[in-house]
């Protein structure tokens, strides 16, 4: 049995949701089993900074994801020019990790938010 084009593309979609669907539904089992430990044991193995850090990175990877397929889908109406690059200086100074943690989201989502404004400024319609 084959897909068409449009329907694998859709299937790849899909199967990027479920995957961050399931991750996500994996760090909240891991929270309720430590949940019901004592608070001192949970804090221990994760803290509430790490899981939401944790939940931050699999929507930036959700993000990145949905990113690419739409740049692979939009490929054949994209003005064939340059994709800009938007490097970003990494800060020089030192950070704490929580703070370094949040820089680096930051970047990602700023990174994803050129790539997007770089597929507008291609797309020919």
């Amino acid at each position: 049995m084959s897909m068409t084009h449009q329907e694998y593309e859709r299937w790849l979609v899909r199967q990027k949701q479920e995957a961050c669907a399931m991750e996500q539904h994996q760090i909240k089992q891991r929270d309720a089993v430590t949940l019901p430990r004592e608070v001192e044991e949970s804090e221990q193995y994760r803290s509430v900074i790490d899981r939401q850090m944790m939940e931050l990175q699999t929507q930036l990877n959700f993000l990145r994801s949905v990113v690419e397929t739409l740049e692979h889908r939009l490929h054949p109406v994209l003005a064939d020019m340059p994709v800009k690059s938007h490097d970003q200086e990494k800060l020089t100074t030192s950070m704490s990790p929580i703070a370094n943690a949040f820089y680096d989201a930051c970047q990602k989502v700023n990174r994803e938010s050129m790539n997007l404004q770089s597929l507008l400024e291609r797309l020919e319609v």
